[in-house]
């Protein structure tokens, strides 16, 4: 019964994994530098989810990196 229990909550924890992959957020990296401002080394866009008027939808915003 114990093995059970531990390959359902194995199996569970699996399927919880793979339903929230869509919402992790995508970064795009680039160092071409054209697409970045001067002084940074590097940009990618961020995609994250925002939760206004109850419903959530994905916003993608450059986020960069500055050169030390």
């Amino acid at each position: 019964m114990k093995k059970c229990i531990v390959a359902l909550l194995g199996l569970v924890a699996v399927l919880v994994s793979f339903l929230a992959f869509p919402f992790l957020p995508v970064a795009d990296a680039t160092t071409d530098p054209s697409h970045m401002p001067k002084g940074y080394k590097t940009c990618f866009m961020e995609r994250h989810a925002v939760y206004t008027d109850g419903a959530p939808r994905w916003v993608k915003a450059p986020r960069c990196v500055f050169a030390e």
